[in-house]
């Protein structure tokens, strides 16, 4: 079985929640009831995550320290946000 990384909305709904979260999968469900407006989007996949953090175990640190920031403190969090971008990329 290939793992997938990413996955459109519409390939996702309340049954996959293992596969793209809750929030992701909730986006997908309410994309297919009628009248609910549901921007077009994708879900980056579980697998996708277990992979990046096993490839870069320094994310695991920043992510720790992203959430213990003052959710105020725009400017630390820009700056560490920008600090994990390059560490995936």
């Amino acid at each position: 079985m290939t793992d997938q990384y990413v996955l459109d909305l519409g390939e996702v709904d309340e049954t996959r929640v293992a596969v793209v979260g809750g929030k992701g999968a909730h986006l997908g469900g309410l994309s297919r009831i009628e009248g609910i407006r549901v921007p077009d989007g994708f879900c980056v996949t579980t697998d996708a995550f277990r992979r990046a953090m096993a490839e870069v175990p320094s994310l695991d640190d920043r992510l720790d320290e992203l959430s213990r920031l003052d959710p105020d403190d725009r400017e630390t969090t820009r700056t560490l946000s920008a600090r994990m971008r390059r560490v995936i990329e």
